[in-house]
């Protein structure tokens, strides 16, 4: 099933094939996936936390977001905006995996990671976004999902993810 899913939503909401399995699909795998229980706690908490979201303009969690829309239960599932947490929910962050394995180090060497570690852990995160030729906009909420899924409480990983965000490129 999981196979069958298009996961780019340019994909998804051009092609009327992908549009129809994914409309099918997707609702099922997400069926499966919470019956099982099969999605961690962190990633699940990503979309449905309205405290991973604080600070922003528009304020409540991701699912939130989708109701506030008037899109709820399956719909959401349905939705082309749903595709990249469910990507999250199944792969994890959108990162390559070398910057995951090195991430993910230097969590745990830190760990627990206190208010003292966050700049480091943040400059360790930087030199991997300038190493791996990776946007620092787009990477910087992937380091957050990243430090969740590693332990980190979600003020420090928000705090890592904002210094990563803040990069110049090129610097």
């Amino acid at each position: 099933m999981l196979a069958s899913i298009t996961f780019d939503p340019e994909v998804y909401l051009h092609d009327a094939a992908a549009f129809q399995t994914n409309e099918m699909n997707v609702p099922k795998l997400m069926a499966l996936l919470e019956g099982r229980n099969a999605i961690p706690s962190a990633r699940l908490g990503y979309f449905n936390d309205p405290k991973v979201r604080e600070g922003k303009r528009t304020k409540g969690s991701h699912r939130n977001l989708f109701e506030r829309n008037g899109i709820s239960g399956d719909e959401i599932y349905q939705h082309a905006s749903f595709l990249k947490y469910l990507y999250y929910f199944v792969y994890g962050p959108k990162l390559p995996g070398g910057v995951i394995a090195k991430f993910a180090a230097e969590v745990q060497s830190a760990s627990p990671v206190s208010p003292g570690d966050v700049i480091d852990i943040a400059n360790a995160g930087k030199r991997l976004v300038r190493s791996y030729g990776l946007d620092p906009s787009d990477a910087a909420e992937e380091f957050l999902k990243l430090c969740l899924d590693c332990g980190v409480y979600l003020s420090h990983a928000r705090g890592i993810s904002d210094i990563i965000a803040k990069m110049r490129v090129g610097t």
